[in-house]
């Protein structure tokens, strides 16, 4: 028959980032947390007993601001739909973004590719879901609400993926991933 597709087989991918370092400055606040307790600490313990607990305080809060310094995001693709989790600590796991690829305008690693989006008078809604220290790519979804623009890292899986997905809004400075058809 002239004009017919074969249906595309059941697939699933994984990709985790790994766990991201956290940035210069999220370490200056954070070993600034903790001097701010110890100093408070020492002041309150040698002229003021009853006001210690105030101290404790900057150290849970060091506490809570160290632990969601260490997360990676996890991209999952089961058949058409993508759903990126982060993970924090390897305690909690937060839906950052689900969305459907047969709703995918663009997948791109070149900015240019998203100008005429950006011009358009549509609303554009912005994640970064990625590490800016490695290769990113641009995901433009349209939605009921305006469109949205996700930003990922990915491995060459999760691209050929995407490639045999949606074979036309892929567009790829160079790229030597193979489509397979699956």
């Amino acid at each position: 028959m002239i004009g017919s597709r074969t249906p595309l087989k059941d697939v699933y991918t994984e990709f985790s980032t790994g766990m991201l370092p956290p940035l210069p400055l999220q370490k200056v606040l954070r070993n600034l947390l903790i001097a701010s307790g110890v100093l408070l600490l020492i002041y309150t313990v040698l002229f003021y007993p009853i006001l210690w607990t105030f101290s404790l305080l900057f150290f849970v809060l060091a506490y809570y601001y160290n632990r969601s310094l260490k997360f990676e995001y996890e991209y999952l693709i089961y058949n058409d739909d993508i759903h990126i989790d982060k993970i924090i600590a390897n305690l909690k796991r937060k839906r950052k973004f689900a969305g459907n690829l047969q709703q995918l305008k663009v997948f791109t690693d070149d900015p240019k590719e998203l100008n005429p989006y950006r011009k358009n008078a549509q609303r554009m809604r912005i994640r970064r879901l990625n590490d800016n220290r490695q290769k990113t790519y641009a995901m433009l979804f349209s939605g009921g609400d305006g469109l949205e623009c996700v930003y990922i890292n990915a491995n060459d899986e999760v691209i050929r993926l995407i490639k045999s997905r949606q074979p036309l809004t892929v567009k790829l400075k160079n790229s030597d991933i193979p489509v397979d058809v699956i």
